[in-house]
């Protein structure tokens, strides 16, 4: 069951990359740091380069490819913020719950 009864790996593969892009901006040096690692040169390199990993794994997925509807925004973007709130309050940009709902629509 994707995201409502815990996070599967195509749950993230789908967030990770629109994760990226929105954090990058408050750490540029760490997230520059991890694009090299990929072969990227700077942060913004990093999402592009998470999804053509993912794309070679067979994990190039968005939300709406595992069942997630628009209208099961709003619950998500709410339960994030109960159930993630301390990997939320440690990420380089801490989101809104209006923020998180944008991710959520970006990886659809």
């Amino acid at each position: 069951m994707p995201l409502h009864g815990g996070i599967h790996i195509k749950d993230l593969a789908a967030l990770t990359p629109v994760i990226i892009e929105a954090s990058y901006k408050g750490d540029h040096f760490k997230f520059a740091k991890i694009a090299r690692i990929f072969g990227g040169i700077t942060a913004d390199d990093l999402a592009s380069k998470i999804r053509t990993l993912l794309k070679n794994l067979d994990l190039d997925v968005k939300l709406s490819d595992l069942g997630i509807e628009e209208k099961d925004i709003p619950w998500m973007a709410e339960n994030c913020m109960k159930v993630s709130a301390a990997s939320i309050a440690n990420n380089p940009v801490v989101f809104t719950q209006e923020e998180i709902a944008e991710i959520y629509k970006k990886a659809m």
